[in-house]
């Protein structure tokens, strides 16, 4: 499977999904689908790590799939930390923020995951740690 998705720690504060090889539009879309069930299973705020480290290539019509994930935000879900994202996602997620999908507010880039977490930990400070 090109794209794996599981919780990253045990509070199931942080969803950790990796991106391996190529990946396409439903790919992208369905993890959307399996993120939302994982976080309709909690009540506190639930934050995305998206580590694109592994990641061949970015699909074309990910514009696409940005604006699959705007329509299907929870309210619970928190921040989108973009791990080693190349610069065709960047620039997708720029024209993204730019029509004002707010799914893009929150999203937010990092070049290892301990950074990724730092992000969380400061700029959700509504975050629950146990």
């Amino acid at each position: 499977m090109p794209i794996q998705i599981d919780w990253l720690n045990e509070e199931h504060n942080i969803i950790y999904v990796r991106f391996l090889g190529k990946w396409n539009r439903y790919s992208y879309t369905s993890l959307v689908d399996t993120t939302n069930a994982m976080i309709e299973t909690v009540s506190n705020e639930v934050h995305l790590i998206h580590d694109f480290t592994q990641s061949q290539a970015t699909p074309r019509d990910l514009l696409a799939g940005l604006q699959y994930a705007n329509k299907q935000l929870r309210p619970n879900q928190g921040l989108s930390i973009y791990l080693n994202a190349n610069s065709v996602i960047h620039a997708y997620v720029l024209m993204a923020k730019r029509t004002g999908l707010p799914a893009t507010a929150h999203i937010y880039y990092a070049n290892s995951k301990e950074t990724a977490i730092e992000l969380i930990e400061k700029k959700a400070p509504r975050t629950k740690t146990s």
